[in-house]
């Protein structure tokens, strides 16, 4: 964990735990998102990114755990962080994004909001964006997300058993009693497609939650404006209107 806190703020102030990006392979908490983890901690907030296990090393849902953990951790030491716990933001970007929006839509209890950058939603759609070479490439036994939910040495892919590929999915989840959301995402997102953020977004309104989203003209993958003046402030004033 890499803690960007306020030592000497006259009190507490709001912490966001961020999980970072990396397509399910790679996890960097020193320079993933860096830009707007700055802004945020600029504005008073003290930012708190994890490490997770990625593919290689772990599954899907040890990735939660590590999660859970780490907001216990959080949980026992705001004091020596000065921070309050109590106004809790997670932040997640890709990769972090899917995982911001899992584990928020499972455990609502106590996150103030939430914001997903760009993250997935259903892993058996990644590439239904694409062409029909690329949308099938994502069902392979060779895809990050397959290799995340059965294994690297499985032989199973996302398209072989979806029924347990659904288990991972956070669209399938939501009940309407989240937290807020904000979500962003590149309409020439090549890596994953646009579609991901709207599903969930739309699932979290059906059922008659709060959800905001964003899309950014010509923008791809984490690429373009979403460290821009004008988004800094979009996800700063989300914070500030849901939490303070």
């Amino acid at each position: 964990m890499n803690i960007m806190y306020h030592p000497n703020s006259d009190k507490p102030t709001d912490i966001i735990l961020f999980i970072p990006g990396g397509g399910f392979i790679s996890c960097d908490i020193n320079s993933s998102l860096l830009l707007v983890r700055q802004n945020l901690h600029k504005n008073n907030y003290a930012v708190a990114a994890i490490e997770y296990h990625v593919v290689g090393n772990g599954f899907y849902y040890d990735a939660l755990e590590d999660i859970k953990d780490a907001i216990n951790f959080l949980r026992n030491n705001e004091k020596k962080y000065n921070y309050d716990f109590n106004k809790l933001i997670i932040l997640g970007n890709s990769a972090g994004g899917y995982f911001t929006a899992l584990y928020t839509i499972k455990n609502p209890q106590g996150i103030k909001c939430a914001i997903d950058l760009y993250g997935l939603s259903d892993l058996t759609k990644v590439g239904i964006d694409y062409d029909e070479e690329c949308y099938k490439n994502h069902l392979t036994k060779n895809s990050s997300e397959s290799m995340y939910i059965f294994g690297c040495l499985s032989g199973k892919g996302v398209g072989d058993d979806e029924n347990e590929a659904q288990k991972a999915n956070p669209v399938n989840y939501v009940t309407g009693k989240e937290p807020p959301f904000l979500f962003m995402h590149g309409d020439s997102d090549r890596n994953v497609s646009n579609s991901q953020t709207l599903l969930v977004h739309n699932k979290i309104l059906e059922k008659g939650g709060k959800s905001i989203r964003y899309v950014l003209k010509d923008d791809d993958h984490g690429r373009g404006g979403f460290d821009s003046e004008e988004m800094l402030n979009v996800i700063l004033k989300f914070i500030n209107d849901n939490v303070n």
